[in-house]
C-alpha cells in the first residue's frame, strides 16, 4: 500500500482554516476515487484531554505561561502524532490538519518563546507533504471572528495577530527553504476562489508522486 499524505492547513484565526480544511475533506472523499472512505480531518488542538486543557487557557479559564503552553502543544501534537497521524499515514489515507506545528511555532514565538526551542520541541513530528498557509488581513479576520462570537479568545487581539501573522510567513519562508512544502493562499477573496486554489494545489500534490 502507499504511504498516506499529511495535508496542513494553517494562518491566524479567523483567516478561515477550519472552514477550508472541511470543505478541503469533503472535496476529496467526494472527487477522489483512490481516496473514498480513507480522508481523515483532524484538527490541533485535539479533542482529546490535553487539547482540552489548551482549549481551557485559549478560553482564558486557566493561566499559564507562554512556554508551558508551548509544552502543552507539543505534548498534545505527539499524542496526535502517535494516535491518528502515523497510523493513518500508514494505512494509505489523505490526512487534512487543521493546524499543526507552524501555529506554534508562529504564535509561541510572537509569545517571545525561542523559535530554535520550539523546532525542537516538535522534532519528532513527520513533516506535511504540504502545508497551505492561508493568508489575509488582521482587519478582516477579527471582523469575522466577532462575527462568529461575542467574546475574543487568548491571542486575540488585532496588535498581537498582526506580530502572529508576520511569523506565519517569515516563518513559512524558512521551512520552505529547509525543504519543506509550503504556498500561500488568500482567504480575502470568495471561499470558493480560494478552496479552488487550494484545490488545485492538492491535485498538484498528489500528481507528484509518480515524477518523484
Amino acid at each position: 500500500m502507499k504511504k498516506g499524505w499529511l495535508v496542513v492547513l494553517e494562518g491566524i484565526d479567523g483567516v478561515g482554516h477550519s472552514a477550508h480544511a472541511s470543505e478541503l475533506a469533503n472535496w476529496a472523499e467526494r472527487e477522489l476515487a483512490d481516496y473514498r472512505g480513507r480522508v481523515v480531518l483532524t484538527r490541533e488542538p485535539t479533542d482529546g484531554p490535553i487539547g482540552a486543557l489548551i482549549r481551557s487557557v485559549l478560553r482564558k479559564e486557566l493561566e499559564v505561561g507562554p512556554e508551558t503552553l508551548a509544552l502543552l502543544f507539543a505534548a498534545d501534537r505527539m499524542e496526535h502524532v502517535r494516535q491518528v497521524i502515523r497510523p493513518k499515514l500508514a494505512e494509505g489515507c489523505l490526512i487534512i490538519c487543521d493546524r499543526y506545528y507552524l501555529s506554534s511555532y508562529a504564535y509561541q514565538s510572537a509569545a517571545s518563546v525561542d523559535l530554535e526551542w520550539l523546532m525542537q520541541l516538535n522534532s519528532k513530528c513527520p513533516r506535511p507533504d504540504l502545508t497551505v498557509l492561508l493568508d489575509a488581513p488582521v482587519e478582516v479576520c477579527l471582523s469575522r471572528i466577532r462575527e462568529g462570537r461575542e467574546h475574543l479568545e487568548l491571542f486575540e487581539e488585532a496588535s498581537f495577530l498582526k506580530e502572529v501573522r508576520r511569523k506565519f510567513l517569515e516563518i513559512a519562508s524558512k521551512l520552505e527553504r529547509e525543504g519543506e512544502r509550503v504556498v500561500v493562499v488568500r482567504t480575502d477573496r470568495p471561499f470558493e476562489e480560494a478552496h479552488e486554489e487550494i484545490v488545485r494545489h492538492v491535485v498538484k500534490l498528489l500528481a507528484s508522486r509518480g515524477q518523484e
